[in-house]
């Protein structure tokens, strides 16, 4: 029995772990662990290799979980909560692995069961597709790969068995997409478009534009979550464009940026989408009792002025989380900014870890070492879902949010191109008041920067505001311009 085994046994069949081991490793082999952890500190037993070494390898946990149902997770990770074993941050850590093959267990973990705020809108035909491929999932891809993961077993010698290899990749690949299927049908809501309000615009409606400074007319349709095709000015009520407009009467003149450029339109009609609701009802019968099914569509407050946002009050204005990119501030624990680098470069996650050479004479040799340019801190650019996957890691102490996300990177971007053109640089703990200036010639030419006063312009101070640092670099006086 997996329970009853040895801390040792099962500390040496997580190093020892591979394909030759595929038949016993598995979300119960975890479970053993903590057991095994547990009957140690119940013994008065010292040794904390094994904990270690959960911790340690972030691959571990990942791996033996990645073929489980989704209901043996929720009950691994019951377990982990209740288990004594680990501290509140190394829970962190754990659960954050968790979270990253499956997502849905995310809610779990931190307690917020209020699904009705992730409530999307889509069309009867667009939910129809969706749950075709759920079941198309389950019911043939799925077990197709099981069969093909007992094939591949069958020719032996795991360790070089290419095709063993192959199927079990696509196992964690399927996988995760029945966990986001899941997870994403639970919050959707068909709608077949009836009783559309055409005072002001949702989902569900036409609307007639002009711009206002050359003249163009288009026509846009305003359609679910699932629905849009920009080549075809479909557009999901959930795009920023769209949420320009709905809740908008006729008449109104918006003002936005697109490419760079700041444009007004003009709303000169709203239509219901006649065409698309007929459409709509055609599918909607064979949902009928089923969860999600909701005749009609609820109608939108009317914002006072465009930018006025009321995503608080109407959950079907709420643009789901995971499509938003942002730039984030890890304050790292002591010495752990790289150890966090290795861990986003692990899931994929974009990041930026600025270092510069420090060069160290022994007896005998010079080595150059490679040290943070702003000790205790990494930036992290990542989809808005993954934020509390970096909260939990152990090697975050806190998370800051960054407020003015253009500013921090375009200053982030001026920080590196200093050090790709391989300036002399060093840190200013301090942001200093100054004189604003210009690079006008050589690599760094058109960046702004500062200066402490004209007494010392080679002095280029690029600032880094959001965590109150700067980095100094050495440039030619001539080469500046006040500005």
């Amino acid at each position: 029995s997996q329970h009853g085994a040895s801390s040792e046994m099962l500390l040496w069949l997580g190093k020892e772990r591979g394909d030759h081991f595929a038949d016993i490793l598995g979300p119960e082999v975890f479970r053993a662990m903590l057991t095994a952890m547990e009957r140690d500190a119940f013994n008065e037993k010292r040794s904390n290799r094994l904990h270690d070494f959960i911790l340690d390898d972030i691959k571990l946990l990942p791996e033996l979980i990645e073929s489980a149902d989704i209901d043996v997770i929720r009950d691994l990770t019951r377990s982990l909560q209740l288990s004594p074993s680990f501290d509140d941050m190394d829970k962190r850590s754990l659960f954050a692995r968790i979270v990253k093959a499956y997502p849905a267990i995310q809610e779990m973990i931190t307690g917020d069961n209020k699904k009705e705020d992730h409530i999307f809108l889509v069309s009867w035909p667009s939910l129809q597709r969706r749950q075709e491929e759920y079941q198309d999932l389950v019911t043939k891809r799925v077990p197709a790969n099981v069969k093909d993961i007992a094939l591949a077993r069958s020719y032996g010698d795991l360790r070089e068995n290419h095709e063993y290899k192959s199927a079990k990749e696509m196992q964690r690949v399927l996988q995760r997409r029945k966990a986001e299927l899941e997870r994403d049908l639970g919050r959707a809501r068909g709608t077949d478009w009836a009783n559309v309000r055409t005072d002001v615009v949702g989902p569900g409606t036409v609307i007639h534009v002009t711009e206002v400074q050359s003249g163009i007319k288009e026509r846009f349709q305003i359609l679910g979550a699932w629905d849009g095709d920009p080549d075809k000015n479909i557009l999901s009520y959930l795009t920023p464009f769209a949420k320009i407009f709905v809740g908008q009467p006729v008449g109104v003149e918006v003002s936005f940026r697109s490419e760079g450029q700041s444009k007004v339109d003009r709303l000169d009609g709203i239509t219901a989408d006649v065409a698309e609701a007929e459409s709509a009802r055609s599918h909607a019968a064979r949902f009928i009792g089923m969860p999600g099914f909701n005749p009609g569509i609820p109608s939108f407050r009317m914002a006072s002025h465009p930018s006025e946002s009321s995503e608080q009050d109407d959950p079907l204005l709420i643009e789901p989380e995971w499509t938003q990119l942002l730039w984030f501030v890890a304050h790292c624990r002591p010495r752990s900014e790289k150890k966090l680098a290795e861990f986003c470069l692990e899931q994929g996650y974009e990041h930026r870890l600025p270092v510069y050479r420090s060069v160290k004479t022994y007896v005998r040799k010079r080595v150059v070492f490679e040290k943070p340019l702003f000790p205790g801190y990494l930036f992290a650019r990542v989809e808005k879902r993954h934020r509390q996957m970096l909260v939990q890691n152990r090697y975050v102490a806190n998370l800051l949010d960054v407020h003015d996300q253009a500013e921090f990177a375009g200053q982030l971007d001026d920080i590196y191109r200093a050090l790709d053109a391989k300036v002399e640089i060093q840190v200013c703990p301090e942001i200093k008041a100054g004189l604003q200036v210009r690079v006008k010639s050589g690599p760094l030419r058109g960046m702004e920067a500062w200066v402490e006063s004209r007494a010392k312009m080679s002095d280029v101070h690029l600032r880094l505001d959001f965590i109150g640092q700067a980095v100094v670099a050495k440039i030619q006086a001539d080469d500046l311009e006040l500005i």
